[in-house]
């Protein structure tokens, strides 16, 4: 490209020097006569050819060196660009407004029955269902996108829920377990004791029941002598024969609570020795506390 080759912009302004296009004030104005009025875009910017651009004597720039009109070229071929880019996209914009505009006075102005266009007439009812069906689309789209939301939510809230739960039933048996654990810490002890214990049981029993023998004994010994003074003494009277009926009635009463009490003890002793016997015969691992099954008369 030649250094003296250069472009103008026309406006309805006036002409903006190429050279100053920094300074060149793009304003709303300009672009907004643009976007509104595209039939009249050849009359108001014009890019002039190399044919038609101005000699070295009437360019504007020709006081400028090369190197600065090849940029401010380049520059103002740039913004060109950039405007042309705009006005495409602002008639694009423009179209699709207009298109929105006549769907909505085709929905608006329907005639209730049909008329005499026939196929237009088809064609708006076409595109006013095409409109809606879109609408349509879109709102099942959203409903879908939010029943999926939903859906998640509620899953993420059931995994929570879940795990809260889990970690509570393992808190519940961890606690279990340390009371079970502190129940059995020392079976040991507990077997001693309960074995001490019934030990001085059986003792106490014991010398109960020799001590039961020793009356027993007391007593046979007083009702055989009784019995041989009751025969010496048989003929000496009635009255003293009365007597002695009451008091061998007395012993012999005393004599058979005695005998009943003895069979009570004796079980009571059996009974005892089975116990400490199945105590002595467990494991300490698998002892358990019985209560006391006997009781002192």
């Amino acid at each position: 490209m030649r250094t003296t080759d250069t472009a103008t912009l026309h406006t309805p302004t006036g002409t903006i020097c190429p050279v100053c296009l920094l300074c060149f004030p793009l304003e709303n104005n300009i672009i907004d006569s643009f976007a509104m009025d595209p039939a009249g875009l050849e009359d108001d910017i014009c890019i002039l050819r190399h044919e038609t651009a101005y000699s070295i004597a009437e360019s504007p720039v020709s006081v400028c060196s090369g190197d600065e009109s090849v940029a401010s070229h380049f520059a103002l071929v740039t913004a060109y660009e950039d405007i042309k880019k705009r006005l495409r996209d602002t008639e694009k914009e423009n179209a699709g407004l207009r298109k929105r505009v006549r769907q909505l006075e085709d929905k608006l102005y329907k005639p209730e029955g049909p008329t005499a266009e026939g196929p237009q007439y088809v064609n708006k009812a076409f595109s006013a269902y095409r409109g809606i069906y879109m609408e349509k689309k879109d709102l099942q789209m959203e409903l879908n996108k939010v029943r999926r939301e939903k859906t998640e939510s509620e899953k993420m809230l059931t995994e929570q829920l879940q795990a809260r739960e889990l970690e509570l039933l393992q808190l519940r048996t961890e606690v279990e377990t340390n009371q079970v654990m502190k129940s059995l810490s020392s079976p040991q002890e507990h077997w001693q004791v309960d074995q001490v214990n019934n030990e001085l049981k059986i003792c106490d029993l014991q010398e109960e029941l020799d001590r039961m023998k020793k009356l027993c004994s007391q007593l046979q010994e007083r009702c055989k002598e009784k019995e041989e003074l009751a025969n010496n003494v048989a003929g000496s009277g009635a009255k003293k024969e009365d007597e002695f009926i009451a008091r061998d009635a007395w012993f012999l009463q005393s004599y058979r609570e005695l005998q009943t009490e003895m069979s009570r003890l004796r079980e009571v002793t059996t009974l005892q020795g089975e116990l400490l016997k199945k105590l002595k015969d467990r494991p300490p691992g698998t002892h358990r506390r019985a209560p006391s099954s006997s009781t002192y008369p």
